[in-house]
């Protein structure tokens, strides 16, 4: 753990890009001086929290530049995503955003990419494995296969959407043809078209659209969080 300013000239002198800064380990003149330091030394800094205060005070000490989420509770070492996903709407856009430890599936990585987090910190489950690079490749795999679900879903959500807002869909089987103009439907007067629409079931097309919102939102590239 870097605690002294020592530590980062030793640092650069073997040639180390970046830096981690525990801020559970250190108070607030001691983080904002040796990030200060190790930025005039020309090394990035990963500054590590476990919740919002620490988060705080990481922000405020100018550690904007990378933030690592660490899920681990260091109280009673229970381990939960909700903490990368409960802080990742507090954290800059700017903000380089790496979640730590608890990830174990493609699904966990999935859902933290998702969330915005552009990089992972896998220790423990690979550690445990009896081949560590077996068990990373499948790992990456696994999240590649989520992503390709979420990306057709996504896509089909999005088509099925198009085509219900295309003029005419309301004759179509829209599954409970609710409002839909069927073979009893009125004859023509001359607006036939813009009748149409009008009568257009427009529930049906919130619920698709909603449907395709949600589909996208899996695939929300990192950095566009909301808030």
């Amino acid at each position: 753990f870097i605690v002294d300013e020592f530590q980062l000239l030793e640092s650069r002198a073997h040639g180390a890009d970046a830096v981690l800064l525990i801020a559970a380990a250190l108070c607030d003149a001691e983080l904002k001086q040796l990030n200060k330091a190790a930025r005039a030394m020309g090394l990035d800094v990963l500054c590590e929290v476990h919740n919002a205060e620490e988060l705080n005070r990481a922000l405020e000490a100018g550690c904007t530049d990378m933030i690592g989420v660490n899920n681990r509770n260091l109280h009673d070492f229970s381990v939960t995503l909700a903490t990368s996903l409960d802080l990742i709407g507090r954290i800059p856009k700017t903000t380089v955003c790496i979640a730590e430890s608890g990830i174990t599936r493609g699904e966990d990585i999935a859902t933290l990419r998702a969330a915005g987090f552009h990089g992972f910190l896998i220790g423990e489950s690979l550690m445990r494995a009896q081949h560590p690079g077996k068990a990373l490749h499948d790992l990456i795999e696994a999240a590649q296969a989520v992503r390709a679900r979420a990306w057709t879903s996504a896509r089909a959500g999005r088509e099925r959407f198009q085509r219900e807002r295309e003029p005419g869909a309301q004759g179509r089987d829209l599954g409970d043809g609710a409002g839909c103009a069927g073979p009893a439907a009125a004859p023509d007067r001359g607006d036939a078209p813009g009748r149409a629409r009008r009568q257009r079931p427009r529930a049906r097309l919130a619920r698709a659209g909603r449907d395709h919102r949600a589909a996208a939102g899996v695939l929300q590239p990192a950095g566009q969080r909301a808030g």
